[in-house]
C-alpha cells in the first residue's frame, strides 16, 4: 500500500511571525534583569514609565504608517470604553511588575507574572460563566508546569519575599484583566465584528 503525502507548506507569514514571538519573548524575559540593572538610578515607576514613554514614538510611526496604508473610507480607530479600561488594567500591570521585580526575586517575579493565562481561564469560566474546553485545560497545565520546571530550584518562597510574590501575582491579574473588557464582545480576531 503507497500513500501519497502532502508537504505541508507554512504561510509566507510565519517564519518573521514567528521570529518576532521568539523576539519577544527573549525581551520579556531578560527585561527584568535590566530593570534590576536600572535600580540604582531609578525606582520601579520611573523604570515602568521610562520603558513605555521610549516605546512610544516607534508606535506611533507605525500607527501613522498603517494609517496611511487604509482605504480612505476605513473607519479611524477611537478610543472605546473598553480600550480605556484595557489602559488602566495595563498600567496596572506595569505597577506591579515593576514592585515585584524589586522586592522579589527575578525568577519568581517572572515566574508569577506570566501566570496570567490561569487568571484569564479562571475568570473566564467563574465569572463570566463560559465553558473553558478541555484543551485549554490541558494546555494551562502544561504550561504552568513547564515554567515551574524551568526555573525548578529557582522558585524560593521566602516569608522574607512574599510580598513581591504577591506582587508578582497582582501584575498577572491585572494583565489578564487586559482581554475581560471585550470578553464577548466579538471584538478579537476570533469573532469579528
Amino acid at each position: 500500500m503507497t500513500s501519497t503525502s502532502t508537504p505541508v507548506r507554512l504561510d509566507t507569514g510565519f517564519a518573521p511571525a514567528f521570529a518576532a514571538l521568539c523576539a519577544g519573548a527573549v525581551a520579556m524575559g531578560i527585561s527584568p534583569i535590566f530593570v534590576r540593572f536600572a535600580a540604582a538610578d531609578v525606582g520601579p515607576f520611573a523604570s515602568a514609565f521610562w520603558r513605555v514613554a521610549l516605546a512610544l514614538p516607534v508606535l506611533y510611526a507605525w500607527m501613522r504608517i498603517e494609517e496611511a496604508k487604509a482605504p480612505a473610507n476605513a473607519p479611524r480607530a477611537s478610543f472605546s470604553k473598553a480600550t480605556v479600561l484595557a489602559g488602566l488594567v495595563f498600567s496596572g500591570d506595569l505597577f506591579f511588575w515593576h514592585l515585584a521585580i524589586f522586592n522579589t526575586t527575578v525568577a519568581n517575579a517572572t515566574f508569577f507574572a506570566t501566570t496570567a493565562p490561569f487568571f484569564v481561564v479562571l475568570v473566564t469560566w467563574l465569572v463570566l460563566r463560559q465553558r473553558v474546553s478541555r484543551g485549554t485545560v490541558m494546555g494551562l497545565v502544561m504550561c504552568l508546569a513547564g515554567g515551574a520546571a524551568l526555573i525548578g530550584q529557582s522558585l524560593q518562597v521566602d516569608p522574607d519575599r512574599i510580598r513581591g510574590d504577591l506582587y508578582g501575582l497582582a501584575t498577572a491579574f491585572s494583565s489578564a484583566s487586559i482581554f475581560w473588557p471585550s470578553a464577548g464582545r466579538g471584538t478579537g480576531p476570533e469573532r469579528p465584528e
